[in-house]
Parts: C-alpha cells; structure tokens; sequence
C-alpha cells in the first residue's frame, strides 16, 4: 500500500535524490557510452584520455547519451520538487 508522502518525506528524499545520482552519473554514463558504441572498458578508458581517437558518429552517440542522462535527471528533480513544492 503506497503511503502519502509529507513535505519533510519529499524534502528529506529531494537532496539525496540529486546527490546519489549526480554521484552515479559517471558510472552510468560510462557504461551507457560503451554500450552504445560497443567500446570495452579499457577502449573508453584510451579514449577517455585521447590516446584514441573519436570518430564523428562515436561523438554525437557520446552528446546524445549525455543530453538524456541531464534531462532525465533534470525531470526527475523536478518531479520529486514539484510533489511538494
């Protein structure tokens, strides 16, 4: 049964909320990059430090995970605000 939530409840949930992802982010942006552009672990990692190049394709997958990511996060912030503003 899904209780009512409290402004303190939604206050209390609103700063770990952001904090917990905003920590993750990187993490999930990683693993979301390598997925979509079929990249292991250590091939980001070369990239990541400009041993390797990035191709233009490579590149716009790279802007477009990370648009959703911030918008995702973005959306959900919002929501859990607006419960309670």
């Amino acid at each position: 049964m899904k209780t009512l939530q409290t402004k303190d409840s939604v206050n209390k949930e609103l700063l770990p909320f952001v904090y917990i992802s905003s920590l993750e982010m990187p993490n999930r942006l990683r693993d979301q990059i390598c997925q979509a552009c079929d990249w292991s672990l250590p091939t980001f990692y070369r990239k990541l430090r400009g041993s390797t190049k990035i191709s233009p394709a490579e590149r716009k997958m790279i802007v477009q995970i990370t648009d959703r990511e911030q918008k995702n996060l973005l959306e959900k912030t919002a929501e859990l605000y607006k419960r309670n503003p």
